[in-house]
């Protein structure tokens, strides 16, 4: 199994930022099987991408489809944000982090079509356990 690759082209997500895109492989693209299966949306850590997930693809099951998706500044995806103003843990930053999370579910959702969505986040991500569970169609698996 390997990863087919791609762009989610995510349009403006904040009034007045440039569009966001962002680079991901996906195990199944297309697929639209009778048989239910999950999908492990997967976001890498500071210093990693989106091959980090590569020697799972040989031990995931069939009814599993992994799309890892590259953050802003990887190769293939919009540059990192620039924030106007720099504060101590550069909250602008971070929130264009979780709009562009939350964006990239919905577009899997929206225009891949996947279902039994579970999102797998490393490192970076721990606003997943502030609530974002509620907004999105999916349960959160962080590490």
């Amino acid at each position: 199994m390997s990863l087919s690759w791609s762009t989610a082209q995510l349009g403006v997500l904040v009034p007045g930022d440039e569009p966001v895109s962002l680079r991901y492989g996906d195990t199944h693209p297309g697929r639209s099987d009778a048989e239910p299966y999950t999908t492990i949306i997967a976001f890498h850590g500071t210093g990693f991408n989106s091959i980090i997930w590569s020697p799972w693809l040989e031990h995931l099951p069939a009814n599993v489809r992994l799309i890892a998706a590259n953050r802003r500044g990887y190769f293939g995806s919009s540059p990192v944000h620039e924030s106007q103003q720099l504060l101590p843990n550069n909250p602008e930053a971070f929130g264009r982090y979780v709009v562009d999370t939350l964006a990239f579910i919905k577009f899997a959702v929206d225009v891949l079509k996947v279902e039994g969505v579970r999102v797998l986040d490393w490192d970076s991500g721990d606003f997943v356990d502030f609530g974002t569970s509620r907004l999105v169609p999916c349960s959160f698996v962080d590490h």
